[in-house]
This record gives structure tokens, sequence and C-alpha cells, in this order.
């Protein structure tokens, strides 16, 4: 396969996994109730960050038993059975008087009925804006660790699944706890989970570009990522309330697609940064994003009838 033929299949899994973010957040809040949605959104995406956890303990040795090609067929026919059964067991919709928050009724937006006013909104882009720096320190981490621990401290390809697995799992179990903090404690509040959790995770990662070893350099990585974990679904929780059920595809699909563009820049940036300068340079473009997630977590709203 040419490097042109292997863009354009990049590019149609990109388009096809596009789909399913603003899918499974709506088919989420249409079967959840708004006082326990931020805690079954955080089963769902702590399972999100459990995936890059594990697949590298799973694809390092099936790599190096069956090679590449397999391995991603592997992952192809996982992935179709995993979507049958989720397809087979989906509960129906709740009734929308049981599923809306009633609070979303006095916001603007209910009020408009256009989908041109979501993308319009301010405190849509608030969000998208929020979860685009956030999401940064994930895609800088998930892309360029193993790199830096194959190529710059030498670990073989095994260790490397290992340390880099770590942060991920960590991460995953805090995104599950946090979506109970949100629904019990932050409900109405989420700037004070918010902004401390993603300031602490800015200092952690500046840490992160100091430490000397690869246990402590992983240490403060899964400190970083466990702590944002634990605000993530302040991120989340207020648009779901908030957003009107017929638009909620929309207004996510904006958030989650901000937050694939980070996916896209940070590799890119982190590559440009490495090459000139090192990856510790490169990490700090992560500690720089998370601080800037800090600030603007200060001005999103906390309620649906302010949103």
């Amino acid at each position: 396969m040419g490097l042109i033929s292997l863009m354009v299949m990049r590019a149609m899994f990109g388009i096809s996994q596009g789909l399913f973010p603003a899918a499974s957040f709506k088919a989420l809040a249409e079967r959840t109730r708004p006082k326990t949605r931020a805690t079954a959104m955080g089963f769902m995406l702590g399972a999100n960050n459990l995936g890059p956890g594990i697949a590298p303990l799973i694809i390092a040795p099936v790599l190096m038993a069956v090679g590449w090609r397999d391995a991603f067929w592997l992952v192809a026919i996982v992935g179709a059975v995993i979507g049958t059964v989720v397809w087979l067991v989906l509960p129906a919709p709740l009734d929308t008087e049981i599923s809306e928050d009633p609070e979303a009724a006095l916001q603007p937006l209910a009020s408009e009925h256009s989908r041109a006013a979501v993308f319009k909104s301010a405190s849509v882009w608030k969000f998208a804006i929020l979860f685009c720096l956030a999401n940064m320190s994930a895609y800088g981490l998930m892309t360029w660790v193993p790199s830096y621990l194959l190529n710059d401290k030498g670990l073989s390809l095994i260790d490397t699944g290992i340390f880099a697995a770590i942060p991920f799992i960590v991460t995953a179990l805090a995104t599950i706890v946090g979506g109970r903090l949100v629904d019990k404690y932050f409900h109405d509040r989420a700037r004070i989970l918010l902004v401390p959790c993603m300031a602490t995770s800015a200092v952690l990662l500046f840490l992160m570009t100091t430490a000397d070893t690869v246990a402590m350099f992983t240490f403060y990585e899964t400190l970083a990522l466990g702590i944002s974990g634990l605000c993530s679904m302040s991120i989340f929780a207020m648009p779901l309330r908030a957003l009107p059920s017929e638009f909620l595809g929309s207004g996510m699909g904006l958030i989650n697609g901000c937050g694939q563009f980070a996916g896209f820049i940070t590799p890119l940036v982190m590559g440009w940064m490495v090459d000139q300068f090192s990856y510790m340079a490169a990490f700090g473009v992560l500690v720089g994003a998370t601080s800037a997630a800090a600030l603007v977590a200060m001005i999103v709203p906390q309620t649906p009838a302010k949103f």
C-alpha cells in the first residue's frame, strides 16, 4: 500500500470514527436522568480512556507475534463484535419529561429552535475550546510518550507498552469517580472542580518535564492525567443538560469536534518541537494548553439557565 492509499484509508477511518461521539452522547442523554448523567458519562468516557490504557499491553505482544497487518485485522474484528452487541442491547430512550432537565427550558437555545443558534452559542464555543485545550494533554501524551520511551530512554517495546498504559488506566478510573463527584457535589458548580484540577494537572505536567527517570516521568504523567480525569465530566455534564434534545447531537458534535482537532494539531506541533528542540520542550506545549484550559474553565456557565 502506497502513501496516498494509506492517507485515504486513514481519512476514511477518521470519517467513520467521527460519527460515533455525537451519536453516543445523544444516545446516553436520551437514556439517563439529568441528576445521574455525569455518572453514566463517566463510565462511558472512562472506558474511552481505558482503551489507550490496555491497548499497548495487548497490541505490543500481538505485533511481535503476528505483525502489524494481522493486528489491525484483529482490532477490526473485535470492534465489529462490540458494535453488534451494542446494537442489540441498547435500551429504548426515556420519555423526554424524564430525560430533559427542567432548567434547560429557561435558557435561550430552548426557545430559538434553530440548529444555527447552537453553532452561534457562546456557551457552546466556550465548552468546545475548553475540551480542545484539555484534550491536548491526552493526545500529546498518547502519541509521543511511546516514542520518547523507545527512542530517548531505550526501553523495549513491551516495557514501553507497560509504562504507556499505566497513566491511561488510572485516568479511566479517575474519570468514573469524577462523574460521580459531579453528580453528587458539583452539579451546578463545575468551576469549583474544573479550575483547581486543570491548574494542578498543569503543574504536574511541568514536573513531568523535569523528571530524570522513567519512573518519575510516569508518576507525574499518571497524576496529571488522573487529576484531569477527575474533572473531565464537568466539561460534558452541562452541555448534556442544557442543549435541547433535538440539537444535542449537533452541539456535542461541535464540542467533540474541537476536542478531536486537538488530536490533529497536537502531534504535529509536538513533532516539530521534538525536531527543533527536545522531547521535554514538546511536552511543555501540554503544560501551556492545560494552563489555558484552567483559565477558560473560569468563564464557562454552571447552570442551564445561564448556558
